[in-house]
């Protein structure tokens, strides 16, 4: 999905304000999926990654 055709949409929906900023929120976890799960993890708990899970996780699927 284009910029373009994002922001044409913005008014047919009252989620539409917003879908750009879902689209490039949505694309960032997906490049950086560690620092996504840093993000969300909570204080207590959650989560803790070492370093080699993270460098797996941002290698692609061949």
């Amino acid at each position: 999905m284009t910029k373009e055709q994002i922001i044409d949409l913005q008014d047919d929906s009252v989620f539409g304000k917003n879908l750009y900023k879902y689209v490039e929120f949505t694309s960032w976890t997906n490049w950086y999926p560690d620092l996504f799960l840093s993000l969300i993890t909570p204080e207590s708990g959650g989560i803790k990654l070492g370093s080699t899970p993270k460098v797996v996780e941002k290698v692609p699927e061949l």
